[in-house]
């Protein structure tokens, strides 16, 4: 991570125990973090803020030992072997620790515009636009009738259907820094035509974040898209 808001990074440490706390014990996490019982349930009641070097050592921690299973443990397989990420993203704290997990992971971009498309990942994007006080930007699969001029981007999907999303023109300016956000990249077309979108506006993509990504769709496009950063929570197997 780059230099941290010390009390964003505070906030974010506060948010992580309360969320890891939905699963794990408070005596677990506190032997894990090596903080007293006592202590870390100050933290996590709010009734004393950790310091700057304990709330990055939570935050380390977490990222390390925790995230991963903690957010795959939220997962759900559908009959048909799809994940269902609705338990994370129906949840405004886990959000919230989300968003702010992603603000600190780009705090050194200096993201102007947040770019996603409007699917469920959208109340994510919005905490993370939120979080990075930069603007929204959503892609629709259909024209908003309030503006004229469009910029369309088509997404060709295996088996062969093709979709359409739209932008207004204008909506992201010349070299504005952008960071596009979903909450599943499954195949990877979607991000694909985002930065497509990122490209055409002449403007600058500092990375890609996602909750969960599969696996070789990761190592597609980081193979594609070498000078771009992608970040997520958990990398899942092909299903």
């Amino acid at each position: 991570m780059h230099k941290l808001d010390e009390t964003k990074l505070k906030l974010l440490a506060l948010e992580t125990l309360r969320a890891l706390r939905q699963r794990y014990q408070l005596k677990e996490l506190a032997e894990r973090l090596g903080i007293q019982v006592s202590v870390l349930s100050r933290y996590v009641h709010g009734k004393v803020m950790p310091t700057r070097e304990r709330a990055m050592a939570i935050i380390e921690v977490a990222r390390r030992d925790y995230f991963p299973q903690f957010f795959e443990s939220l997962l759900r397989r559908t009959p048909e072997g799809l994940y269902d990420l609705s338990q994370i993203l129906q949840d405004q704290r886990i959000l919230r620790t989300i968003g702010l997990y992603t603000s600190l992971l780009f705090s050194g971009s200096a993201v102007e515009k947040v770019l996603t498309v409007a699917t469920d990942g959208v109340p994510l994007a919005v905490h993370v636009a939120t979080e990075l006080g930069a603007q929204l930007v959503i892609a629709k699969p259909v024209k908003d009738p309030v503006y004229t001029d469009f910029v369309e981007e088509r997404i060709v999907r295996s088996p062969p259907v093709v979709e359409y999303i739209y932008l207004p023109k204008r909506t992201i300016r010349r070299s504005e820094r952008v960071l596009i956000v979903d909450d599943f990249v499954r195949s990877g077309k979607t991000v694909e035509a985002l930065l497509r979108f990122v490209e055409r506006f002449g403007a600058e993509p500092v990375g890609v974040f996602a909750v969960a990504v599969l696996d070789e769709t990761a190592r597609a496009l980081r193979e594609k898209f070498s000078g771009i950063t992608f970040e997520c929570l958990v990398s899942l197997p092909q299903p």
